[in-house]
């Protein structure tokens, strides 16, 4: 039995790589792959800092269920779980309210406003977004995805 385990530890020995640590000074985001709930057919990679990058980091934002990142626990607001009740105005001002909070946890967001709208027939949430990013160059946009209660649609960015 020793002579197994012996061998068992040198080969796992021989796939141990050492890397150096992260740089615990680094702040800000990584590249990021080029997708709201599925990968482009090239998995091209998207910049993390350009309005689709952001635009797109929202609507995983919320569609997140909330505690569903193990290392980001407070991190999300799932909206298809509010697609399949009925919403109220107040309900939407509430949820506007929930979204608008959460996406503010973004730090490459400095201002934003949100507008929603709600179809009963189609049990559709419209959600409009338009972001002042903290980078200025970046100039303010717009984007609009739908919500139903088994997809996120992004619609447009402007």
């Amino acid at each position: 039995m020793t002579v197994v385990n012996d061998f068992i530890e040198s080969e796992i020995a021989g796939l141990t790589r050492e890397i150096a640590a992260p740089d615990p000074n680094a702040v800000g985001f990584g590249s990021d792959l080029d997708c709201v709930t599925d990968c482009t057919d090239d998995f091209a990679e998207l910049d993390p800092f350009s309005p689709l990058g952001i635009a797109q980091a929202c609507v995983r934002r919320l569609y997140t269920p909330r505690g569903g990142l193990p290392d980001e626990p407070d991190y999300g607001l799932y909206l298809p779980g509010y697609v399949n009740r009925g919403v109220t105005q107040n309900d939407l001002r509430d949820l506007n309210g929930l979204i608008v909070g959460e996406l503010r946890r973004d730090d490459r967001i400095s201002d934003l406003t949100v507008a929603l709208s709600y179809s009963a027939i189609t049990k559709t949430l419209g959600v409009s977004c338009q972001i002042t990013p903290d980078d200025p160059s970046l100039g303010t946009f717009t984007f609009t995805f739908s919500v139903t209660d088994s997809r996120v649609l992004l619609e447009t960015i402007t």
